[in-house]
């Protein structure tokens, strides 16, 4: 994490070091390393296992890109979840996320972890259901639902530029919100499953819509 901050160029205001611990700096970071001694860095750190580095970084600020595919999060909570979606969005070329209701910190180190450094490369700023409303006239608005009208996600061949929504681990995406898409989409599973992991939906959802995004598509 520390190696892809650095390399991400994000803003570092301190770096932290054990006796140990070797990072590859120029120049201008090395005036702000700050070496510790191993327990005091223990106390420091809340790993069990710390490998030895601390960076103190500025926050993030970033815009969206209305003009490109948006992931919209509804109440996700989990912070392994959230980390994990945001890797995979940037996998999945959804580099512009949007945080809808109370969702879990970006900035909590669990989900900081679990994003794997892509939390320094995609663009993550919260919204409110306005926003969605403005959304339904330049993006078809599709949410992940287990409610009768939703359509299988395999039915659909070509998809024009979108939103996803991905709702929270316990209920899913929030009624007022699922009222705003154009359509409610389910992922097929077995009938000895009830849902899948906040994650694995969405990480099947963007592969799939990233799959069959066309540009010159004008309707789903």
């Amino acid at each position: 994490m520390a190696q892809e901050a650095i390399q991400s160029q994000v803003e570092i205001e301190n770096i932290i070091l054990d006796e140990n611990a070797n990072l590859d700096l120029d120049e201008k970071l090395q005036k702000k390393v700050v070496r510790v001694k191993d327990s005091l860095f223990s106390q420091l750190s809340d790993l069990k296992n710390p490998e030895g580095a601390i960076l103190i970084c500025k926050e993030i600020e970033s815009e969206i890109d209305f003009d490109e595919n948006l992931l919209i999060l509804d109440e996700i909570r989990d912070p392994g979840n959230m980390g994990t979606i945001i890797r995979t969005a940037e996998a999945f070329n959804y580099k512009n996320i949007l945080l809808l209701g109370n969702c879990v910190d970006i900035y909590n180190s669990k989900v900081l972890r679990a994003t794997m450094g892509s939390i320094f490369r995609v663009s993550i700023n919260q919204i409110d259901i306005k926003t969605i409303k403005d959304l339904r006239h330049t993006h078809t608005i599709l949410a992940t639902a287990l409610d009768e009208d939703s359509i299988d996600i395999t039915s659909m061949t070509k998809i024009p530029k979108h939103a996803i929504i991905i709702g929270n681990e316990s209920h899913g995406v929030r009624k007022e919100v699922s009222d705003l898409a154009h359509k409610k989409v389910i992922i097929p599973i077995s009938e000895n499953i009830d849902s899948l992991n906040a994650a694995i939906a969405s990480s099947i959802s963007m592969f799939y819509f990233n799959l069959i995004y066309s540009k010159k598509e004008k309707e789903v």
